[in-house]
């Protein structure tokens, strides 16, 4: 798919992949430094019908925010101006918000001596792109420590956030429930508003082999989030960006655009490691992970370069084989879905995260706990049929008839 020339040409994203989507890819360009504002505008005599994929386009992937300002640069027409202005406004309505519930929701539980550090979302869009709401998020992410979860589920009830996990956790017991989970979510309705919290001790969940890399926080090695002395804690920004990193390409297997930008937006701020913690934190991400690989990618998407970006021959053919750039890799919203709609939403996912799994006995156990996820029951099984505790090894048997008969939306977590 790709040749061998450092930065893809963006006349050929346009033919391969569409005008629309040669557009959204020259804004990020424009936002990393690495094309400027009428290398855009050249591309900007479109027509309206085209307008509407490129906003849609940004908002599937989930960059309205890197794409609609770089657009705002340029020269538009006013009603394109006034939409474009309109849907960024929305976004950093709802990122400003979550800014603020974040900051609340940290305090509040570090100031009770509680564990929970913000990471991804709002924190990660101020500590690696230099300001809050360059990133859409859904929910507000805190690393913990799991042996904290029942003293933070109080505090957190008593702002009127509750768990819909709450009876499964229960059922499960805790020490089961932290070893099959990686988090535990929260919920709360405010008149118009929705916010989700979900308190993570683990990057990854279990099926996710993690090889050679530690699948759980530091927390010895917080930081103040914006270095202030007023300022709640977050992650160290190395362990923050291996979160991102893991969840991003072994989780969501690079299947969409902001995953590549958040990477590529990360690499410079973790170029120098300074202990030996954050130097083994790129060492491993080097070693299992293929980080060299997803930084010459950004660098052919985007022109960002960084320590990391290689011109090996090797890197390059491996990259040939996986279609980094790409229209979503979902199933659009339908009102049922089909056994065939879920098996193949989840075996090409499958598919890109292996890609993220180096050497071959890593793989073979990546692939044997994928299988046994499909035995494996969780949440959505046990608010399906309710059996009792003694008789919960029936649920092995129940899932995978459930997936095949009654499928879940694929795109649901």
């Amino acid at each position: 798919m790709f040749n061998f020339n450092p930065v893809i040409a963006i006349e050929n994203i346009c033919t391969t992949y569409g005008h629309p989507m040669g557009v959204v890819i020259q804004a990020c360009r424009v936002h990393f430094g690495s094309a400027n504002t009428e290398a855009l505008q050249s591309l900007l005599q479109v027509t309206e019908e085209d307008w509407i994929s490129i906003v849609k386009l940004a908002r599937q992937h989930r960059i309205r925010p890197v794409v609609l300002k770089a657009l705002l640069s340029c020269t538009l027409p006013a009603n394109i101006r006034k939409i474009i202005d309109g849907e960024l406004k929305l976004v950093l309505r709802d990122e400003l918000k979550r800014t603020g519930e974040t900051i609340k929701k940290a305090t509040l539980l570090q100031e009770n001596g509680i564990e929970a550090l913000p990471y991804k979302g709002i924190t990660y869009s101020y500590e690696f792109y230099g300001e809050y709401a360059m990133r859409e998020s859904s929910d507000m992410d805190f690393a913990i420590d799991p042996n904290q979860l029942p003293e933070a589920d109080r505090l957190l009830a008593s702002d009127n956030y509750f768990s819909a996990e709450k009876k499964y956790y229960n059922y499960l017991g805790h020490d089961l429930y932290v070893k099959r989970n990686r988090g535990y979510n929260f919920k709360k309705v405010d008149q118009d508003t929705q916010n989700l919290i979900e308190m993570h001790w683990g990057m990854l969940e279990d099926c996710n082999l993690v090889s050679g890399v530690e699948n759980t926080f530091h927390f010895t090695e917080k930081k103040r989030a914006d270095d202030q002395a007023h300022a709640t804690y977050t992650l160290n920004k190395f362990e923050h960006f291996k979160a991102i990193y893991l969840h991003h390409t072994v989780q969501e297997g690079l299947t969409y655009l902001k995953t590549i930008i958040d990477i590529a937006q990360g690499l410079s701020v973790v170029a120098h490691p300074n202990s030996d913690l954050e130097k083994k934190i790129l060492f491993d991400l080097v070693r299992h992970h293929r980080l060299e690989e997803v930084a010459w990618l950004s660098y052919r998407l985007f022109g960002v370069r960084s320590s990391f970006t290689t011109n090996s021959k090797a890197t390059m053919e491996r990259l040939e084989k996986f279609p980094f750039l790409i229209q979503l890799r979902s199933i659009k919203k339908q009102g049922s879905y089909s056994f065939l709609n879920y098996f193949s939403y989840h075996s090409r996912l499958l598919w890109a995260r292996i890609f993220f799994v180096q050497g071959t006995i890593p793989t073979l156990l990546f692939l044997l706990k994928a299988v046994g996820r499909v035995f494996t029951y969780d949440i959505d099984d046990y608010k399906w049929a309710k059996i009792p505790r003694n008789l919960s090894f029936l649920y092995h048997f129940i899932r995978p008839i459930r997936k095949i008969f009654f499928p879940s939306n694929p795109l649901h977590r």
